[in-house]
């Protein structure tokens, strides 16, 4: 099989293509014959260095997937719920950049009839992820009006249309060439290229928003507050300067700071947010937004878009 394995710290050129023997499933593990693994900014942090919880080196990277399982390990059987052949989908910390995978069977979920793979494995990380920053962090009430910054991006796509569905009002930041996309969400776009988003906000929205939700970290969090009324809240998720801007932000002047990030060791929680996500793919209240589709073996081109900023909705690893 095929897999990408990350070499080092440093630039496209610590990832390389590998051949390598199809793993066996070990004691209460299923293996799965992957078909689409989705491209995080996660793994570019993790790439760069810039992630705390990043594993050894040599390590393969790639959070979620989706596939068919073809062998189970032992202790799994029927009762388990898993069987030769089922399609799942599985968010793990890594492993995903891989034609095989193997992973904990708790970790594993159906993907239902009707939902096509593509769209499962948008699911089981910017949509969960989305859904965990909304409901688990910033707890969005309808008729909310919040701000969703990088809004035509994997996670920003989720975003906006949950937090739509949920009942608020959304804007979103993006160059201009995606806002058909962010507007076709139901969002009102924001050109942050040509345009201070402080100003269209305060602009728009005098008295302030509910909540902010802002991968882009350190001073732009401050900047973000300042579109956020009394009690409303900024959320900060996906970047390295955690501390840095979270003591910038205890003189919040009665707006709150909250820093989301997926454990993906809370399995339980996980997997009931991601069953919930699944469902609303299968009833077509949710339509991801997919980027382009690569084979594995250009994962070097794959991050090359997603870091220039140059994919819209949720960029995949075509590992069939």
């Amino acid at each position: 099989m095929l897999r990408v394995v990350q070499t080092g710290i440093g630039g496209l050129d610590v990832y390389d293509v590998q051949t390598c023997p199809v793993p066996k499933p070990a004691i209460g593990e299923i293996l799965i014959r992957t078909e689409f693994a989705g491209i995080n900014y996660l793994d570019v942090l993790m790439r760069r260095g810039e992630y705390t919880s990043t594993p050894k080196l040599p390590f393969t990277p790639g959070c979620g997937i989706v596939g068919t399982v073809v062998e189970l390990g032992s202790s799994v059987n029927g009762q388990s719920g898993f069987a030769v052949g089922d399609r799942v989908v599985v968010l793990t910390q890594s492993g995903g950049y891989s034609q095989y995978v193997t992973a904990d069977a708790r970790a594993a979920t159906h993907v239902p009839e009707g939902v096509p793979s593509d769209k499962a494995v948008c699911c089981v990380s910017s949509y969960v992820a989305a859904h965990q920053l909304l409901h688990r962090a910033a707890r969005v009430h309808g008729g909310w009006r919040v701000l969703v910054h990088s809004a035509a991006g994997g996670v920003g796509t989720a975003l906006t249309q949950l937090a739509r569905i949920a009942g608020c009002a959304v804007y979103g930041t993006a160059s201009a060439g995606k806002h058909d996309t962010v507007r076709g969400l139901g969002a009102v776009p924001i050109d942050y290229r040509s345009s201070d988003f402080v100003v269209e906000m305060s602009r728009n929205e005098p008295d302030g928003i509910d909540a902010v939700f802002d991968p882009i970290g350190g001073e732009h969090w401050l900047r973000s507050r300042r579109v956020v009324r009394r009690g409303g809240i900024v959320v900060g998720y996906g970047m390295r300067t955690i501390r840095t801007a979270a003591r910038m932000l205890v003189a919040s002047r009665g707006r709150r700071f909250s820093y989301y990030s997926m454990n993906t060791r809370n399995v339980l929680q996980n997997t009931e947010d991601l069953r919930l996500i699944l469902n609303l793919c299968s009833e077509n209240i949710i339509d991801p937004v997919i980027g382009p589709r690569l084979p594995l073996e250009r994962v070097h081109d794959a991050h090359r878009l997603l870091t220039d900023g140059a994919i819209t909705g949720k960029a995949l690893l075509d590992c069939r």
